[in-house]
């Protein structure tokens, strides 16, 4: 099992939805799901701090548009890696001017 954590500023990404950034490290669905949102820079800012804490659980280095953060249809981010088998298990929470996420990678074929 790896563990891995970020925390940002949400006002880092009180961007436009065509900026060069967010095409760069969201998928068009990510976008989509944080502009539809009453505050779309807090819901980009947790899901790139899942993405951030995703890549430290890994071995070797994946683009940020590689990860992909969705919802069920509670509203419970999960959240998968191209080309990796692994399960990923991550919570993401906002206060006021930041967010954080922690992301725990289970390791295909190890008893973690």
């Amino acid at each position: 099992m790896r563990l891995g954590v970020d925390i940002e500023k949400v006002a880092r990404f009180s961007l436009p939805a065509d900026d060069p950034f967010l095409t760069a490290n969201f998928t068009e669905e990510e976008r989509s799901y944080a502009f539809a949102k009453t505050s779309p820079p807090q819901h980009l800012c947790g899901m790139f701090c899942a993405k951030e804490a995703a890549k430290k659980t890994l071995d070797t280095p994946v683009e940020m548009r590689a990860i992909r953060v969705t919802r069920e249809e509670s509203g419970r981010p999960l959240l998968e890696v191209e080309g990796c088998a692994d399960s990923f298990e991550v919570s993401i929470s906002h206060a006021g001017e930041y967010a954080v996420a922690a992301v725990i990678r289970k390791v295909e074929g190890r008893g973690d």
